[in-house]
């Protein structure tokens, strides 16, 4: 994001408001904003800091170039799950601690948890929605989970590193230019699991 100069504010570059790009693309400004925080438009702040567009740039776009298609967001989780799915298969992951010791009802919410963070993370970069509420939804999600294994006294290690291993096999099916946010929602499912088993624990201690 960078700062104006006199030149921009003088008008000679074309710049123009967060609600002038948002008629001119046809969509709502929250999506215009979420487009600027991922990088894919260029954007320029005043001194008072409100978002200023380059009309040259936003005229040559177009909604379709800018959002992933529900389709492609759609294959991107159908990958990875099946990249998932074959790691689970070999023997050497198969021995791992988080995955012998898990059976049962306890296996069947890490299935149900691992759709849903294989297809928050892959949809990542295809959101509209404020990043505040995508950032809590991350958290929640990992909350609820850790509140889940807690209960059911799973070592928070094991839970963790379960988050990582599908964590890791959505990384690895997701274009580069996608991991980063990816990876940001992952982080915060990991600290809503961190602060679920605190909790726990100071329950237990109370």
């Amino acid at each position: 994001m960078c700062s104006l100069t006199p030149a921009d504010q003088t008008g000679e570059r074309s710049l123009i408001s967060l609600g002038a790009a948002s008629r001119i693309l046809g969509v709502k400004e929250v999506t215009v904003r979420h487009w600027a925080n991922r990088g894919l438009l260029q954007v320029f702040r005043t001194q008072g800091g409100h978002r200023r567009f380059l009309r040259d740039q936003i005229v040559t776009l177009s909604p379709q170039s800018l959002t992933l298609s529900g389709n492609e967001a759609q294959l991107r989780e159908e990958r990875s799950l099946r990249y998932v799915r074959r790691r689970l298969r070999r023997s050497s992951q198969a021995k791992q601690p988080w995955y012998r010791q898990i059976e049962g009802e306890v296996r069947i919410r890490f299935r149900l948890f691992g759709r849903r963070l294989l297809s928050l993370l892959a949809h990542s970069d295809s959101e509209v929605r404020p990043r505040r509420q995508v950032v809590e939804e991350a958290r929640l999600l990992g909350y609820e989970h850790g509140v889940a294994m807690a209960i059911q006294s799973q070592p928070l290690t094991d839970t963790l590193s379960a988050c990582i291993f599908f964590r890791d096999g959505v990384l690895h099916t997701l274009p580069t230019e996608a991991r980063r946010q990816a990876l940001l929602l992952a982080d915060q499912v990991m600290l809503g699991i961190a602060e679920a088993y605190q909790e726990t624990v100071q329950k237990v201690l109370s």
